[in-house]
């Protein structure tokens, strides 16, 4: 039972490292997405994705107390129905839909380009 309690332990501590510097990461990303030469569509989509990707990590590294090492209050049993639950559900949706809304910004900005020089091209050779 203490190697149990021990890995439970370990595995905590890596999980919180790991969670503490990716959303670390992320915050220092959405400051340089947040410069006044930075400012467009497409870092304001990033913004949103690193917001909501922090977010799911946050309220998942809370759920792991609950679910895989069985550190629960009455509080934290309340609150999982209510708000945490639905929380992991809304940021995880919000994030699929971030990433298709960059995939299809990158898209559309893509074959506007690719007109624009097709049009480009067009007038000159008819010239």
């Amino acid at each position: 039972m203490d190697n149990l309690t021990s890995a439970t332990s370990v595995c905590c501590c890596s999980i919180f490292h790991v969670t503490v510097r990716k959303v670390r990461c992320k915050i220092s990303r959405v400051f340089l997405c947040y410069r006044e030469d930075m400012r467009n569509s497409f870092n304001f989509l990033l913004v949103a994705l690193i917001v909501l990707d922090s977010l799911f990590l946050v309220f998942s590294f809370i759920d792991v107390f609950r679910s895989a090492f069985f550190l629960t209050s009455g509080f934290h049993l309340d609150l999982f129905p209510y708000f945490l639950f639905p929380a992991i559900s809304i940021t995880m949706t919000g994030s699929v839909y971030m990433t298709v809304a960059i995939a299809l910004e990158r898209s559309a900005r893509v074959s506007f380009i690719v007109l624009a020089f097709l049009s480009y091209r067009k007038k000159h050779i008819l010239v």
